[in-house]
């Protein structure tokens, strides 16, 4: 995660079991190149939970008590290019690191925190519905996937997603590290063509410490899809 100000943006990382980010470095930019120091306190860390660069601030992007209803209605306008509000262009992560062709939200509710797909006007059909349809088949036959629900807002159907990489932790939330598959192939999403299963096979053969169970479980995503 990074936070800019002005030519400098600093780099915050999630220790594992930690529940609040801390300072890993400031990049800065020197006409065409840009720089990267590790921060001290990072360095010599003693407690990691309360390592801090002065001057800095990590500000998380969630908000609060905005409705699946407004939700839905932003994605709308995201479709028709309508500009949103800064409060509902936060909430509705159209343009991040969730990726996906359409808009989605991060929502908590019940305690847990989900990832919210929204149907389209331009869909022939549910997209959302057969997903859900799709996640649920998957469960049945075995597979690691994700709890799924589907809900109605505003007469539209919203799949909620179960994040896999957040666990509360003393009312606060503890971040699982991950990386993508394009990660792992140091590849972009405009390279991602080039990406096979085969390669992967070999690079989780290769860098995982229990590749075996990690390539069963992709045999089966492939055998189900």
């Amino acid at each position: 995660m990074i936070s800019r100000t002005g030519k400098e943006a600093f780099v915050w990382i999630w220790l594992p079991g930690e529940t609040e980010p801390i300072v890993a470095g400031r990049l800065e930019a020197d006409n065409d190149n840009i720089m990267f120091n590790y921060g001290k306190s990072y360095l010599e860390r003693g407690n990691v939970g309360k390592s801090a660069i002065a001057i800095t601030e990590y500000v998380p992007r969630n908000v609060k008590n905005v409705s699946m209803e407004e939700l839905i209605a932003s994605a709308e306008r995201v479709e028709q290019g309508i500009p949103l509000t800064p409060e509902l262009d936060q909430a509705l992560f159209h343009a991040s690191s969730i990726g996906g062709a359409r808009p989605k939200a991060l929502v908590e509710e019940g305690g847990k925190k989900y990832v919210a797909k929204f149907s389209s006007s331009t869909d022939l059909y549910s997209v959302v519905k057969a997903e859900y349809i799709a996640m649920r088949l998957a469960e049945l036959a075995g597979l690691d996937v994700a709890p799924v629900s589907l809900k109605k807002a505003a007469n539209r159907d919203v799949l909620l997603i179960k994040r896999f990489d957040r666990e509360p932790k003393a009312g606060k939330w503890v971040r699982k590290s991950m990386v993508s598959a394009l990660t792992l192939f140091a590849l972009d999403d405009m390279m991602a063509r080039y990406a096979s299963y085969e390669t992967l096979s070999e690079i989780i053969r290769h860098r995982f410490a229990n590749p075996r169970p990690t390539l069963k479980e992709m045999f089966s995503r492939l055998v189900f899809a």
